[in-house]
């Protein structure tokens, strides 16, 4: 389930109010659900720092797990965003490098991998939480990625004949190593300089693989 942000029609103040409110209710959760994990934060926790009301959170998340599934599909599209504005070329294998350098960046940050802990602790229980992660989540980098590989194909730079699932393995190399480390809390720092290195051995072995001979 993801966030249901109501669209805002030009001059309707109560849509901007409940957008506001609405976003609102996430930036708190996602907040919380960092400081205090997901089973220590009650909805009620959530409603006593960011105002409103049990009916406006069920409306548009149903409920604890919905509002979770919400942060997570709310926080992977900022990423699509920040990482498709980091493309200032037009050379694929420069483009592919600044692109995962923001999403590793991402996929290392603690408050990342907090929430990351949460979903695999409680996606078996509450299976809206896992497929938050997934579709509302890792399903929309692939697809911004994915969107990047078939206009390179269209332009003759890559060979890519099923670009979500090449856009899936390029996103599954880049979590492999520092990211899994990192889950498992048995690294706790990540410099830029080593995430660099990272993204740069991924790129070089991807492109490879695609590149138009």
């Amino acid at each position: 389930m993801t966030a249901r942000i109501p669209s805002v029609a030009a001059g309707n103040k109560r849509g901007a109010e409940a957008e506001a409110r609405v976003r609102r209710i996430l930036k708190v959760a996602q907040r919380m659900f960092v400081e205090h994990g997901f089973h220590h934060t009650s909805l009620d926790d959530i409603l006593a720092r960011s105002g409103g009301s049990k009916a406006t959170l069920r409306k548009y998340f149903g409920n604890k797990a919905g509002v979770l599934a919400a942060v997570l599909a709310a926080h992977a599209e900022a990423q699509v965003v920040d990482a498709r504005l980091a493309v200032t070329t037009h050379d694929p294998e420069s483009a592919l490098a600044a692109f995962g350098k923001v999403l590793m960046s991402f996929y290392v940050q603690a408050d990342a991998l907090i929430m990351y802990r949460s979903v695999i602790a409680e996606g078996y229980r509450h299976p809206v939480v896992a497929k938050g992660l997934y579709l509302g989540g890792h399903a929309r980098i692939v697809a911004g990625l994915a969107s990047m590989l078939r206009e390179w194909r269209e332009q003759g730079h890559v060979q890519s004949p099923d670009p979500d699932t090449d856009a899936e393995i390029f996103l599954n190399m880049l979590r492999s190593g520092a990211h899994e480390r990192g889950l498992l809390g048995l690294q706790k720092e990540f410099s830029p300089d080593a995430i660099r290195k990272h993204v740069a051995a991924v790129v070089r072995i991807f492109w490879r693989g695609i590149r138009s001979n």
